[in-house]
């Protein structure tokens, strides 16, 4: 893992609070007259999406499956044809792997696909990646960590974003 010191906060608790209640909003938005829908959780986005659950008005419309490795997908994945997904990420820097998630999701048939991340790093994606629902676009190049973010063992519990700047 990347070492370093901490740098400056990006996002404040009460900023991540914000976004993540305003992301909710525009997914339930989106998904108003489903029925059900599943959620794929990245390894990452564990605490984004233990966040989201606090601000779904209709959580129980919402399933949550968490995807550690790609095994975890290929045992869950059996239950998404026909179905709603929306594929949660924490960060994505390139798009490489949300898209590679996407490719496979889309192999199983479903009904729609789309895709939410907290943070977008604002750089272009080197794939032709859409995403649908964004949280926030940070310029910082370097590191982050907090929120559940790893740059190192420490920083994952941090409740507030921050740049690790490098030694």
């Amino acid at each position: 893992m990347k070492q370093g010191r901490l740098g400056n906060i990006i996002l404040t608790d009460i900023m991540i609070n914000n976004v993540v209640e305003k992301i909710c909003h525009k997914i339930e938005h989106h998904y108003l007259y489903q029925k059900e829908v599943i959620c794929i959780i990245l390894n990452g986005a564990k605490k984004f999406a233990e966040d989201m659950k606090k601000y779904m008005n209709n959580i129980n419309k919402y399933h949550f499956i968490y995807v550690d490795t790609e095994e975890d997908f290929n045992r869950e994945s059996y239950c998404l044809n026909g179905k709603f997904v929306l594929i949660i990420e924490d960060i994505c820097h390139s798009g490489d792997k949300l898209k590679s998630y996407v490719e496979k999701v889309s192999l199983c048939q479903c009904s729609d696909i789309r895709t939410c991340v907290f943070i977008k790093k604002d750089k272009h994606l080197v794939n032709d990646l859409s995403l649908d629902f964004v949280g926030v676009i940070v310029r910082e190049q370097g590191f982050l960590a907090g929120y559940g973010l790893k740059s190192n063992d420490h920083c994952e519990e941090l409740p507030c974003i921050v740049a690790i700047d490098k030694d």
